[in-house]
């Protein structure tokens, strides 16, 4: 994130996280904000599911909470985290 309080992670099965760092007794913690599947396509009676390539956030907006995925799909998904809806 680029507050640098927080990473995305993504998988091998279309899924995503977005977390956050916290401080608890003095030990640094991570608290999962948002899990979603993002890159899955449904073809015919069976998904298909791709890799999530790229997580991105906005270097520049500090205060913004749009964040955008990447996948093997060829596809580019842009999400707002703290409504945890996908923008369309």
């Amino acid at each position: 994130m680029p507050q640098g309080n927080g990473f995305g992670l993504g998988s091998i099965d279309g899924r995503a996280n977005l977390s956050n760092f916290f401080m608890q007794r003095n030990q640094v913690k991570s608290n999962s904000i948002m899990t979603f599947k993002c890159h899955k396509v449904k073809e015919g009676l069976t998904d298909v599911l791709y890799p999530v390539h790229d997580i991105c956030f906005h270097p520049n907006n500090q205060a913004s909470s749009f964040v955008s995925t990447c996948g093997g799909d060829g596809i580019i998904y842009f999400w707002d985290y703290k409504t945890k809806n996908k923008i369309t």
